[in-house]
Protein backbone atom coordinates (compact mmCIF):
# COMPACT_ATOMS: atom_id res chain seq x y z
CA UNK A 1 0.00 0.00 0.00
CA UNK A 2 2.58 2.25 0.78
CA UNK A 3 4.00 1.23 -2.30
CA UNK A 4 1.43 2.32 -4.30
CA UNK A 5 1.17 5.64 -2.56
CA UNK A 6 4.70 6.05 -3.61
CA UNK A 7 4.72 5.42 -6.57
CA UNK A 8 1.51 7.26 -7.23
CA UNK A 9 3.18 10.49 -5.51
CA UNK A 10 6.21 10.32 -8.00
CA UNK A 11 3.88 9.56 -10.96
CA UNK A 12 2.27 12.78 -9.98
CA UNK A 13 5.50 15.09 -9.30
CA UNK A 14 6.88 13.49 -12.83
CA UNK A 15 3.80 14.82 -14.37
CA UNK A 16 3.69 18.04 -12.97
CA UNK A 17 7.59 18.79 -13.50
CA UNK A 18 6.67 20.20 -17.39
CA UNK A 19 4.27 22.31 -16.41
CA UNK A 20 6.33 23.46 -13.30
CA UNK A 21 9.05 24.44 -16.26
CA UNK A 22 5.99 25.93 -18.34
CA UNK A 23 5.11 28.62 -15.27
CA UNK A 24 8.93 29.24 -15.25
CA UNK A 25 9.40 30.02 -18.76
CA UNK A 26 6.09 31.96 -19.02
CA UNK A 27 7.38 34.29 -15.80
CA UNK A 28 10.72 34.69 -17.21
CA UNK A 29 8.57 35.66 -20.04
CA UNK A 30 6.43 38.14 -18.58
CA UNK A 31 9.35 39.93 -17.07
CA UNK A 32 11.04 40.56 -20.41
CA UNK A 33 7.89 42.07 -21.50
CA UNK A 34 7.56 43.96 -18.50
CA UNK A 35 11.27 44.85 -18.81
CA UNK A 36 10.33 45.83 -22.40
CA UNK A 37 7.33 48.01 -21.48
CA UNK A 38 9.85 49.81 -18.59
CA UNK A 39 12.59 50.42 -20.96
CA UNK A 40 10.42 51.65 -24.02
CA UNK A 41 8.59 54.10 -21.29
CA UNK A 42 11.90 55.43 -20.30
CA UNK A 43 12.94 55.60 -23.42
CA UNK A 44 9.83 57.43 -24.33
CA UNK A 45 10.52 59.51 -21.10
CA UNK A 46 14.09 60.68 -21.88
CA UNK A 47 12.69 61.87 -25.25
CA UNK A 48 9.56 63.95 -23.69
CA UNK A 49 12.66 65.42 -21.40
CA UNK A 50 14.71 66.06 -24.20
CA UNK A 51 11.97 67.65 -26.25
CA UNK A 52 10.66 69.50 -22.97
CA UNK A 53 14.17 71.02 -22.61
CA UNK A 54 14.60 71.72 -26.77
CA UNK A 55 11.52 73.60 -26.16
CA UNK A 56 12.21 75.58 -23.57
CA UNK A 57 15.75 76.43 -24.65
CA UNK A 58 13.86 77.32 -28.12
CA UNK A 59 11.26 79.69 -26.40
CA UNK A 60 14.45 81.27 -24.61
CA UNK A 61 16.07 81.92 -28.12
CA UNK A 62 12.40 83.34 -29.62
CA UNK A 63 12.20 85.64 -26.24
CA UNK A 64 15.62 86.86 -27.26
CA UNK A 65 14.87 87.45 -31.02
CA UNK A 66 12.16 89.70 -29.96
CA UNK A 67 13.68 91.65 -27.48
CA UNK A 68 16.00 92.74 -29.78
CA UNK A 69 13.36 93.45 -32.61
CA UNK A 70 11.55 95.96 -30.09
CA UNK A 71 15.10 97.09 -29.52
CA UNK A 72 15.29 98.24 -32.64
CA UNK A 73 11.51 99.80 -32.88
CA UNK A 74 12.55 101.99 -29.22
CA UNK A 75 15.61 103.30 -31.57
CA UNK A 76 13.19 104.76 -34.08
CA UNK A 77 10.24 105.28 -32.43
CA UNK A 78 12.35 108.00 -30.50
CA UNK A 79 14.53 109.01 -32.59
CA UNK A 80 11.77 111.16 -34.60
CA UNK A 81 11.51 113.54 -31.47
CA UNK A 82 15.15 114.54 -31.51
CA UNK A 83 15.20 114.86 -35.49
CA UNK A 84 11.54 116.58 -35.62
CA UNK A 85 13.77 120.04 -35.34
CA UNK A 86 16.36 119.30 -37.78
CA UNK A 87 13.86 117.96 -40.21
CA UNK A 88 11.32 121.09 -39.96
CA UNK A 89 14.25 123.06 -40.27
CA UNK A 90 15.41 120.83 -43.55
CA UNK A 91 12.00 120.98 -45.45
CA UNK A 92 10.82 124.27 -43.82
CA UNK A 93 8.22 123.12 -42.11
CA UNK A 94 5.88 124.29 -39.32
CA UNK A 95 5.06 122.85 -36.22
CA UNK A 96 2.21 122.03 -37.51
CA UNK A 97 3.26 120.41 -40.99
CA UNK A 98 6.43 118.65 -38.96
CA UNK A 99 3.44 116.90 -36.86
CA UNK A 100 1.68 114.92 -39.86
CA UNK A 101 4.33 112.24 -39.42
CA UNK A 102 3.13 111.26 -36.27
CA UNK A 103 -0.38 110.26 -37.62
CA UNK A 104 0.86 108.66 -40.78
CA UNK A 105 2.89 106.25 -38.31
CA UNK A 106 0.10 105.48 -36.64
CA UNK A 107 -2.37 104.87 -39.57
CA UNK A 108 0.29 102.27 -40.39
CA UNK A 109 0.32 100.91 -36.97
CA UNK A 110 -3.55 100.53 -37.11
CA UNK A 111 -3.28 99.03 -40.69
CA UNK A 112 -0.83 96.25 -39.29
CA UNK A 113 -2.66 95.53 -36.11
CA UNK A 114 -5.70 94.91 -38.13
CA UNK A 115 -4.14 92.49 -40.86
CA UNK A 116 -2.09 90.79 -37.86
CA UNK A 117 -5.04 88.17 -37.86
CA UNK A 118 -5.34 87.71 -41.25
CA UNK A 119 -1.47 86.92 -41.22
CA UNK A 120 -1.71 84.63 -38.60
CA UNK A 121 -4.38 82.75 -40.10
CA UNK A 122 -2.55 82.36 -43.57
CA UNK A 123 1.34 81.84 -42.47
CA UNK A 124 1.58 81.22 -38.58
CA UNK A 125 3.87 83.49 -36.26
CA UNK A 126 6.66 82.88 -38.81
CA UNK A 127 4.66 85.22 -41.42
CA UNK A 128 4.29 88.29 -38.34
CA UNK A 129 8.13 87.23 -37.56
CA UNK A 130 9.12 88.19 -41.31
CA UNK A 131 6.70 91.14 -42.87
CA UNK A 132 7.09 93.08 -39.61
CA UNK A 133 11.12 93.43 -39.74
CA UNK A 134 11.05 93.66 -43.65
CA UNK A 135 8.55 96.33 -43.17
CA UNK A 136 11.36 98.16 -40.98
CA UNK A 137 14.25 98.07 -43.30
CA UNK A 138 11.60 99.19 -46.20
CA UNK A 139 11.28 102.25 -44.20
CA UNK A 140 14.80 102.95 -43.24
CA UNK A 141 16.23 102.44 -46.29
CA UNK A 142 13.78 104.90 -48.35
CA UNK A 143 14.45 107.19 -45.29
CA UNK A 144 18.54 107.30 -45.62
CA UNK A 145 18.19 108.84 -48.87
CA UNK A 146 16.68 112.23 -47.54
CA UNK A 147 13.34 112.24 -50.01
CA UNK A 148 11.21 114.90 -50.14
CA UNK A 149 8.82 114.90 -47.21
CA UNK A 150 5.59 113.71 -48.91
CA UNK A 151 8.41 109.92 -49.26
CA UNK A 152 9.61 110.60 -45.82
CA UNK A 153 5.67 110.42 -44.61
CA UNK A 154 5.06 107.42 -46.49
CA UNK A 155 8.63 105.63 -45.01
CA UNK A 156 7.20 106.29 -41.70
CA UNK A 157 4.11 104.94 -42.86
CA UNK A 158 5.64 101.64 -43.42
CA UNK A 159 7.49 101.70 -40.21
CA UNK A 160 3.99 102.09 -38.30
CA UNK A 161 2.67 98.84 -40.29
CA UNK A 162 5.58 96.77 -39.66
CA UNK A 163 5.61 97.85 -35.91
CA UNK A 164 1.50 97.31 -35.95
CA UNK A 165 2.58 93.78 -37.06
CA UNK A 166 5.03 93.03 -34.10
CA UNK A 167 3.59 94.99 -31.52
CA UNK A 168 0.30 93.57 -31.08
CA UNK A 169 1.56 89.57 -32.54
CA UNK A 170 4.60 89.95 -29.95
CA UNK A 171 2.22 90.95 -26.91
CA UNK A 172 -0.24 88.60 -27.35
CA UNK A 173 2.34 85.69 -28.18
CA UNK A 174 4.35 86.65 -24.78
CA UNK A 175 0.72 87.03 -22.56
CA UNK A 176 0.61 82.92 -22.83
CA UNK A 177 4.18 81.76 -22.31
CA UNK A 178 4.85 81.15 -18.47
CA UNK A 179 5.93 83.93 -16.08
CA UNK A 180 3.97 86.06 -19.03
CA UNK A 181 4.56 89.67 -16.18
CA UNK A 182 8.74 89.01 -15.91
CA UNK A 183 8.67 87.52 -20.29
CA UNK A 184 6.60 91.30 -20.71
CA UNK A 185 8.70 93.11 -18.80
CA UNK A 186 11.74 91.91 -20.34
CA UNK A 187 10.48 92.59 -23.95
CA UNK A 188 9.17 96.47 -23.26
CA UNK A 189 12.44 96.80 -20.88
CA UNK A 190 14.10 95.86 -24.53
CA UNK A 191 12.02 98.52 -26.12
CA UNK A 192 13.07 101.47 -23.56
CA UNK A 193 16.83 100.48 -23.85
CA UNK A 194 15.79 101.40 -27.68
CA UNK A 195 14.62 104.20 -27.09
CA UNK A 196 17.00 105.35 -24.50
CA UNK A 197 19.89 104.29 -27.97
CA UNK A 198 17.91 105.75 -30.42
CA UNK A 199 18.25 109.55 -29.20
CA UNK A 200 21.80 109.18 -27.82
CA UNK A 201 22.87 107.94 -31.57
CA UNK A 202 20.86 110.83 -32.91
CA UNK A 203 23.21 113.57 -30.94
CA UNK A 204 26.13 111.47 -31.88
CA UNK A 205 25.38 111.77 -35.84
CA UNK A 206 24.14 115.75 -35.34
CA UNK A 207 27.15 116.74 -33.39
CA UNK A 208 29.92 115.87 -36.23
CA UNK A 209 27.44 117.64 -38.52
CA UNK A 210 26.31 114.82 -40.42
CA UNK A 211 22.70 115.09 -42.82
CA UNK A 212 19.69 114.10 -39.93
CA UNK A 213 19.19 110.56 -42.61
CA UNK A 214 22.72 109.39 -42.18
CA UNK A 215 21.01 107.99 -38.63
CA UNK A 216 18.37 105.94 -40.66
CA UNK A 217 21.56 104.42 -42.68
CA UNK A 218 22.93 103.36 -39.43
CA UNK A 219 19.66 101.82 -38.87
CA UNK A 220 19.57 99.88 -41.97
CA UNK A 221 22.21 97.99 -40.24
CA UNK A 222 20.19 96.88 -37.28
CA UNK A 223 17.27 96.76 -39.50
CA UNK A 224 18.32 93.60 -41.36
CA UNK A 225 19.99 91.87 -38.49
CA UNK A 226 16.10 92.22 -36.75
CA UNK A 227 15.02 90.25 -39.99
CA UNK A 228 17.32 87.76 -39.86
CA UNK A 229 17.00 87.13 -35.86
CA UNK A 230 13.84 87.22 -36.04
CA UNK A 231 12.84 85.16 -39.03
CA UNK A 232 15.24 82.56 -37.76
CA UNK A 233 13.92 82.22 -34.17
CA UNK A 234 10.32 81.64 -35.44
CA UNK A 235 11.25 79.52 -38.69
CA UNK A 236 9.22 76.43 -36.78
CA UNK A 237 6.36 78.30 -36.57
CA UNK A 238 4.13 77.71 -39.29
CA UNK A 239 0.37 78.02 -40.24
CA UNK A 240 -0.02 74.38 -39.14
CA UNK A 241 1.55 74.76 -35.50
CA UNK A 242 -0.14 77.80 -35.09
CA UNK A 243 -3.55 76.24 -35.86
CA UNK A 244 -3.17 72.87 -33.58
CA UNK A 245 -2.03 75.35 -30.55
CA UNK A 246 -5.11 77.53 -31.49
CA UNK A 247 -7.80 74.91 -31.92
CA UNK A 248 -11.19 75.73 -30.30
CA UNK A 249 -11.84 73.67 -27.21
CA UNK A 250 -15.68 73.31 -26.28
CA UNK A 251 -15.62 74.75 -23.19
CA UNK A 252 -13.86 77.98 -25.35
CA UNK A 253 -16.61 78.01 -27.58
CA UNK A 254 -18.96 80.53 -26.10
CA UNK A 255 -21.78 82.49 -27.26
CA UNK A 256 -21.54 85.80 -24.75
CA UNK A 257 -18.99 87.57 -26.07
CA UNK A 258 -20.49 90.93 -25.62
CA UNK A 259 -18.77 91.56 -22.00
CA UNK A 260 -15.13 90.52 -23.28
CA UNK A 261 -15.64 93.04 -26.19
CA UNK A 262 -16.69 95.75 -23.27
CA UNK A 263 -13.40 94.41 -21.76
CA UNK A 264 -11.53 95.38 -25.27
CA UNK A 265 -12.52 98.62 -25.62
CA UNK A 266 -11.66 99.84 -22.01
CA UNK A 267 -8.17 98.58 -22.68
CA UNK A 268 -7.55 100.42 -25.61
CA UNK A 269 -9.20 103.33 -24.32
CA UNK A 270 -6.83 102.88 -21.20
CA UNK A 271 -3.92 102.19 -24.12
CA UNK A 272 -5.30 105.40 -25.86
CA UNK A 273 -4.58 107.97 -22.94
CA UNK A 274 -1.29 106.41 -21.59
CA UNK A 275 0.19 106.26 -25.49
CA UNK A 276 -1.11 109.86 -25.81
CA UNK A 277 1.20 110.72 -22.69
CA UNK A 278 3.85 108.46 -23.49
CA UNK A 279 4.16 109.75 -27.22
CA UNK A 280 3.62 113.70 -25.56
CA UNK A 281 6.72 112.79 -23.72
CA UNK A 282 8.35 111.36 -26.51
CA UNK A 283 8.09 113.41 -29.36
CA UNK A 284 7.68 117.14 -27.59
CA UNK A 285 10.20 117.21 -24.64
CA UNK A 286 13.40 117.88 -26.97
CA UNK A 287 11.73 120.71 -28.40
CA UNK A 288 10.39 122.05 -24.95
CA UNK A 289 13.32 121.65 -23.27
CA UNK A 290 15.00 123.99 -25.84
CA UNK A 291 12.06 126.55 -26.53
CA UNK A 292 10.98 126.83 -22.73
CA UNK A 293 13.67 125.62 -20.15
CA UNK A 294 16.53 127.25 -22.74
CA UNK A 295 18.73 123.93 -21.89
CA UNK A 296 21.26 123.71 -24.65
CA UNK A 297 20.84 121.35 -27.46
CA UNK A 298 22.72 118.09 -26.06
CA UNK A 299 20.57 117.99 -22.91
CA UNK A 300 17.58 119.00 -25.09
CA UNK A 301 18.17 115.72 -27.10
CA UNK A 302 19.01 113.53 -24.63
CA UNK A 303 16.30 114.23 -22.27
CA UNK A 304 13.85 111.88 -24.48
CA UNK A 305 16.33 109.20 -23.59
CA UNK A 306 15.91 110.08 -19.89
CA UNK A 307 12.58 109.69 -19.95
CA UNK A 308 12.89 106.64 -21.53
CA UNK A 309 15.67 104.87 -19.01
CA UNK A 310 13.15 105.65 -16.27
CA UNK A 311 10.54 103.66 -18.59
CA UNK A 312 13.39 101.29 -18.96
CA UNK A 313 14.07 100.80 -15.14
CA UNK A 314 10.69 100.93 -14.77
CA UNK A 315 9.98 97.82 -16.79
CA UNK A 316 12.71 95.70 -15.05
CA UNK A 317 11.90 96.70 -11.60
CA UNK A 318 8.69 97.14 -10.77
CA UNK A 319 7.44 93.72 -12.23
CA UNK A 320 7.79 92.09 -9.23
CA UNK A 321 6.52 94.80 -7.06
CA UNK A 322 3.15 94.31 -9.22
CA UNK A 323 3.33 90.50 -8.79
CA UNK A 324 3.26 90.93 -4.93
CA UNK A 325 0.33 93.52 -5.03
CA UNK A 326 -1.62 92.85 -7.78
CA UNK A 327 -2.02 94.68 -11.03
CA UNK A 328 -5.32 96.82 -9.63
CA UNK A 329 -3.20 98.07 -6.96
CA UNK A 330 0.32 98.41 -8.15
CA UNK A 331 -1.14 100.17 -11.57
CA UNK A 332 -3.30 102.69 -9.34
CA UNK A 333 0.13 103.48 -7.21
CA UNK A 334 2.21 104.37 -10.20
CA UNK A 335 0.25 106.58 -11.83
CA UNK A 336 -0.34 108.63 -9.13
CA UNK A 337 2.88 109.25 -8.76
CA UNK A 338 3.47 109.67 -12.32
CA UNK A 339 1.59 112.43 -11.55
CA UNK A 340 2.80 114.11 -8.78
CA UNK A 341 6.43 113.17 -10.96
CA UNK A 342 4.99 115.05 -13.73
CA UNK A 343 3.37 118.16 -11.72
CA UNK A 344 7.08 118.87 -9.78
CA UNK A 345 8.36 118.41 -13.91
CA UNK A 346 5.37 121.64 -14.50
CA UNK A 347 6.35 123.56 -11.63
CA UNK A 348 10.46 123.91 -11.08
CA UNK A 349 12.61 125.96 -12.57
CA UNK A 350 15.85 123.95 -12.58
CA UNK A 351 16.74 122.06 -15.17
CA UNK A 352 18.44 118.85 -13.26
CA UNK A 353 15.25 118.75 -11.10
CA UNK A 354 13.21 118.65 -14.33
CA UNK A 355 15.53 115.81 -16.12
CA UNK A 356 15.11 113.73 -12.85
CA UNK A 357 11.32 114.61 -12.48
CA UNK A 358 10.85 113.27 -16.13
CA UNK A 359 12.81 110.25 -15.17
CA UNK A 360 10.12 110.16 -12.46
CA UNK A 361 7.42 110.12 -15.02
CA UNK A 362 9.19 107.57 -17.17
CA UNK A 363 9.61 105.23 -14.65
CA UNK A 364 6.06 105.09 -13.19
CA UNK A 365 4.50 105.29 -16.76
CA UNK A 366 6.56 101.72 -17.48
CA UNK A 367 4.50 99.05 -16.47
CA UNK A 368 1.39 100.62 -17.95
CA UNK A 369 1.45 98.83 -21.59
CA UNK A 370 2.29 95.35 -20.38
CA UNK A 371 0.38 95.42 -17.11
CA UNK A 372 -3.13 96.54 -19.64
CA UNK A 373 -2.01 93.20 -22.04
CA UNK A 374 -1.74 91.10 -18.99
CA UNK A 375 -5.05 91.84 -17.38
CA UNK A 376 -6.72 91.81 -20.89
CA UNK A 377 -5.27 88.27 -21.75
CA UNK A 378 -6.46 86.92 -18.01
CA UNK A 379 -10.27 87.47 -19.31
CA UNK A 380 -9.97 86.27 -23.16
CA UNK A 381 -9.38 82.51 -24.45
CA UNK A 382 -7.20 81.82 -27.48
CA UNK A 383 -9.69 82.67 -30.19
CA UNK A 384 -10.12 85.83 -28.66
CA UNK A 385 -7.05 87.10 -27.32
CA UNK A 386 -4.57 87.96 -30.29
CA UNK A 387 -7.36 89.84 -32.36
CA UNK A 388 -8.68 91.84 -28.88
CA UNK A 389 -4.72 92.87 -28.02
CA UNK A 390 -4.80 93.84 -31.73
CA UNK A 391 -7.58 95.79 -31.67
CA UNK A 392 -6.72 97.44 -27.89
CA UNK A 393 -3.39 98.34 -29.49
CA UNK A 394 -4.44 99.91 -32.49
CA UNK A 395 -7.00 102.16 -30.74
CA UNK A 396 -4.64 102.93 -28.43
CA UNK A 397 -1.90 104.32 -30.96
CA UNK A 398 -5.12 106.85 -32.19
CA UNK A 399 -4.43 108.42 -28.71
CA UNK A 400 -0.63 108.19 -29.65
CA UNK A 401 -0.11 110.09 -32.90
CA UNK A 402 -3.70 112.32 -31.33
CA UNK A 403 -2.19 114.37 -28.60
CA UNK A 404 1.35 115.05 -30.30
CA UNK A 405 -0.83 116.30 -33.34
CA UNK A 406 -2.66 118.29 -30.87
CA UNK A 407 0.27 119.83 -29.10
CA UNK A 408 1.82 120.79 -32.71
CA UNK A 409 -1.44 122.72 -33.01
CA UNK A 410 -1.00 124.04 -30.00
CA UNK A 411 2.35 124.76 -30.10
CA UNK A 412 1.40 127.14 -33.57
CA UNK A 413 -1.23 129.35 -31.52
CA UNK A 414 -0.75 129.19 -28.04
CA UNK A 415 3.15 128.11 -27.23
CA UNK A 416 4.54 124.82 -26.38
CA UNK A 417 4.63 126.08 -22.96
CA UNK A 418 1.26 124.08 -22.32
CA UNK A 419 2.83 120.62 -22.97
CA UNK A 420 2.66 120.00 -19.37
CA UNK A 421 -0.76 120.99 -19.04
CA UNK A 422 -1.88 118.36 -21.57
CA UNK A 423 0.33 115.59 -20.20
CA UNK A 424 -1.34 116.36 -16.62
CA UNK A 425 -5.00 116.30 -17.66
CA UNK A 426 -3.89 112.80 -19.57
CA UNK A 427 -2.32 111.53 -16.21
CA UNK A 428 -5.37 111.99 -14.47
CA UNK A 429 -7.73 110.23 -17.20
CA UNK A 430 -5.35 107.91 -17.17
CA UNK A 431 -6.13 106.96 -13.67
CA UNK A 432 -9.80 106.98 -14.53
CA UNK A 433 -9.60 104.74 -17.27
CA UNK A 434 -7.40 102.19 -15.48
CA UNK A 435 -9.95 101.72 -12.82
CA UNK A 436 -13.22 101.51 -14.61
CA UNK A 437 -11.10 98.32 -16.58
CA UNK A 438 -10.58 97.00 -13.70
CA UNK A 439 -14.08 97.43 -12.62
CA UNK A 440 -14.80 95.68 -15.65
CA UNK A 441 -12.38 93.17 -15.34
Amino acid sequence: MAESVSGQSLSISAEHEPLLGDLDSEDLAVDQRAATVHNSATAKTKRELVLLRWRHFESKIKVAAVMFCFFVTGMHVTSIGVLLPVVESYYSLSDTQAAFIFPLGVIGYVCGTISLTNTLSRYGWRGMASAAPFLHVVAMSTLSTGPPFFVVLFAHFAAGLGTGHSDAGVCAWASRLPYANVVQGLIHGSFALGCITGPVLCVAVLQVNLQWYVFYRIMIVFTILEFIVLAAAFRHEDLKRYMAAHDPQPEEMETGSSPRTKLVWLCGLFYFVYLGAESSFTNWTPTYMQRIRHADSTTASLSSSIFWLGMALGRFFLGPVTEYFGLPVSVSAYILLGTLSELIFKLTSSIKVALFTLSGCGFFLGPMFPSGVLLLSQKLNKQQYVGGVALAAAFGQIGGAGAPLIIGFMADRLGLQHLTDVVLVLFILLLMTWMLFCRFS
